[in-house]
């Protein structure tokens, strides 16, 4: 009997050394789930005239609710105002059948984003081979990347040209496991294809305030970058 082999993500809410009487009992109902929506083989073009065409898949985009409407940011902090506790993504095509697809190692998290491969087994006992495929997704809510992860047109930009009818795909089928290299790009048998992780997470991410000067009573605050 095949198994619908599953990528969970728990929400650990205590991760400042908070002490934790009991831990919550969590089912798939207290989880956001996302699914793979869809496979198809699209042909990308690129403004060189050049062409790539690809066995793709595309995951969901449900959000995930993970306060009970109507929590006061006083009232987050008790577990009990929590509506999700994570997400879930099955290992298969929506409304197909199960084929035993499974996930090989462990993910890799790039920015906000997770990569992993997976295989699946032949449906023959007796025959050689599987089928691999490499997938980006959000690491926060397992859901499709807002923006494409992969150059699927092979012209180094990662821009509409790496979407069908403007939604990035969220994985692709491979020739062998894949390994991340690192120069970002995720490696297989059958060649690399280059990865980027989300831009909001490229240049300044913060500021913090550098009191200056407080020995001589002038306190000055300047902004430093990280």
């Amino acid at each position: 009997i095949e198994k619908a082999n599953s990528v969970y993500a728990i929400w650990d809410r205590n991760t400042r050394a908070e002490s934790t009487s009991t831990a919550p009992t969590l089912t798939r109902a207290n989880l956001q789930q996302q699914t793979i929506a869809s496979e198809q083989v699209n042909t990308f073009s690129n403004s060189a005239g050049g062409t790539q065409t690809w066995n793709v898949r595309t995951v969901s985009e449900n959000p995930v609710q993970w306060y009970t409407s109507g929590t006061t940011r006083d009232a987050e902090a008790n577990d009990a105002n929590v509506s999700k506790w994570g997400w879930y993504l099955d290992l298969r095509i929506q409304g197909q059948a199960l084929k035993g697809e499974m996930m090989l190692d462990r993910m890799l998290a790039r920015g906000t984003s997770l990569i992993f491969g997976t295989l699946t087994p032949n449906d023959d006992p007796c025959a050689d081979g599987a089928s691999y495929w490499a997938y980006t997704i959000d690491a926060r809510s397992g859901a499709r990347t807002a923006r494409p992860a992969l150059d699927f047109n092979g012209d180094g930009r990662f821009d509409s040209g790496d979407t069908i009818s403007n939604t990035p795909p969220s994985g692709y089928g491979t020739d062998s496991p894949i390994s991340l290299g690192k120069d970002g790009t995720i490696i297989s048998a059958g060649g690399q294809t280059q990865f980027n992780p989300s831009p909001e997470l490229q240049g300044r991410q913060s500021w913090q305030v550098v009191p200056l000067d407080i020995a001589n009573g002038t306190e000055e605050e300047v902004e430093e970058e990280l």
